[in-house]
């Protein structure tokens, strides 16, 4: 009746909730086979109770597994759109021998193996595991800060998003004036291009091909063109069935 979340953590089940009234921040962590529990109260709307409850783990030291090579036949296997929720998924990519995960609305991190099914992250302390039935697989775990989250394997195919290095992404970086109103400013965090349009939250945008970026959001895409030097001069927004216009700002 109280509706709580229902996840592991550290391996041990725990319940969750946040809540709030006006003003008023909440979070609430049971962790019954520790005999744990947590409540945040906050006078704010600025901060979640279950970010101030996460603050609390003690991260254990990490020693990075070792890497352990795949074969191509095995690597071709992972590939897939995984739904953690109705939101949100796990992007999975093979491009060059190379697994690349990709969570809504981040860019995409190379997996490296450490076993079969068994993958870890360098830049966050973080591992993905599959997990097969009938030898097929069904789903990856997440594991990280010392949760389980599990995503099942959806129908939708792998899009044919193509990754670029950081160096051939900087040309489309810029400020692009759209209809001469407001701006889209489309940066390079990583090897992956964010668009922003006026004071709205930037979000990643990924090639499909032909200088076409789509959004994962939200069904839009930017539409880049050049002179006949090759060079970006501009773009156009598709979305809603309209195409808008931005000519490239110069410096």
């Amino acid at each position: 009746g109280l509706g709580p979340f229902i996840s592991q953590r550290d391996g041990d089940t725990q319940y969750s909730h946040d809540g709030g009234t006006g003003g008023y921040r909440t979070g609430l962590q049971v962790i019954p086979a520790k005999n744990i529990v947590r409540v945040a109260l906050i006078n704010n709307t600025q901060m979640s109770g279950s970010s101030i409850i996460a603050g609390t783990r003690i991260e254990p030291p990490r020693i990075l597994p070792k890497e352990v090579p795949l074969d191509l036949a095995l690597l071709q296997q992972y590939p897939g759109v995984y739904a953690l929720d109705q939101e949100t998924r796990f992007t999975i990519l093979l491009r060059d021998g190379k697994l690349w995960s990709r969570l809504t609305g981040q860019t995409f991190l190379p997996l490296f193996a450490k076993a079969k099914d068994q993958f870890f992250l360098k830049v966050v302390n973080a591992e993905i595991h599959f997990q097969r039935e009938g030898g097929k697989i069904t789903s990856l775990t997440l594991f990280q800060n010392g949760r389980e989250m599990k995503a099942p394997l959806t129908d939708q195919a792998a899009p044919k998003i193509i990754l670029h290095t950081a160096k051939e992404l900087q040309s489309y970086s810029g400020n692009y004036a759209l209809l001469g109103l407001q701006n889209i400013t489309v940066s390079l965090r990583g090897n992956t291009l964010f668009a922003q349009l006026a004071k709205q939250p930037a979000h990643p945008v990924f090639d499909m091909g032909a200088d076409r970026f789509e959004y994962e959001v939200v069904e839009a895409a930017l539409i880049f063109n050049r002179n006949e030097k090759g060079e970006v001069i501009g773009l156009t927004l598709s979305q809603n069935g309209a195409l808008l216009p931005a000519a490239k700002v110069k410096k």
